[in-house]
């Protein structure tokens, strides 16, 4: 299923992907404006522009069944890889609510740049990264301690932002916060369909492999011999090292 917020029409549009036809339309709030779906596919949240409240949504029922005060208007969420915790920007308010999603209660209000808009969390959930549209920045957010631990200086007026995505595997990159810890993973052979290999120029490496949603880790190596080999047919995956 997918779930549309139709900002107008104050609904959830359910649409069933396998027939590409509507099966379900959900009253929610005042100007519905972003949804996101609990890894479990149990429950979907979504934000609404034009009032204080998220909507909650069961997902098998298709039916509303509950809403978190959150005191004003927001903008787009996400939720964190085990559905703990829901993570909503407060664009008038300049803050990031964090909500406790077993008792949709505010555990944490994070202050950020102004005008938040656009939000996303690293596969592992331990950073949140966050568009500030109302003075150029990035807010980088560690979610263990709830603080901004770096503030980057953007283009004007940022509002999406999106996961570090390979949709074709020839890759020879990584992510790190310092570059002291910056290492290269190669594929080969590349470009390739079906069965490649990893290889790395050093030890002691763990490296993950995760679903193309970042929401699940599919697998964890640490960089010994003999090379591992994935077959790429399977999913769709996303790959980087720490």
């Amino acid at each position: 299923m997918a779930y549309v917020a139709n900002l107008f029409g104050q609904t959830v549009s359910v649409l069933n992907t396998s027939s590409n036809t509507v099966v379900a339309t959900i009253p929610v709030g005042y100007g519905p404006f972003d949804v996101a779906v609990h890894p479990n596919g149990s429950k979907v949240y979504v934000s609404n522009d034009g009032d204080s409240i998220i909507n909650i949504i069961d997902a098998v029922s298709n039916t509303a069944i509950g809403s978190i005060n959150i005191g004003s208007s927001s903008l787009c969420l996400t939720i964190s890889p085990d559905g703990t915790k829901l993570y909503v920007a407060k664009y008038t308010d300049n803050e990031i609510d964090v909500i406790n999603t077993s008792n949709n209660s505010i555990i944490a209000s994070i202050p950020v740049g102004a005008v938040p808009y656009g939000i996303s969390l690293t596969p592992d959930g331990t950073r949140l990264l966050v568009t500030n549209s109302g003075d150029n920045t990035v807010s980088i957010i560690n979610t263990i301690t709830n603080t901004v631990i770096n503030t980057i200086p953007v283009g004007n007026t940022p509002q999406g932002i999106g996961k570090f995505i390979s949709t074709f595997p020839t890759i020879n990159t990584t992510l790190s916060e310092t570059p002291a810890n910056n290492f290269e993973a190669f594929v080969y052979p590349n470009p390739s369909d079906g069965e490649f290999n990893l290889k790395f120029p050093e030890e002691n490496i763990e490296y993950f492999i995760t679903n193309i949603l970042g929401q699940e880790v599919i697998d964890q190596i640490q960089t010994l011999k003999p090379l591992p080999k994935y077959n790429l047919l399977k999913r769709e995956c996303i790959y980087y090292t720490c």
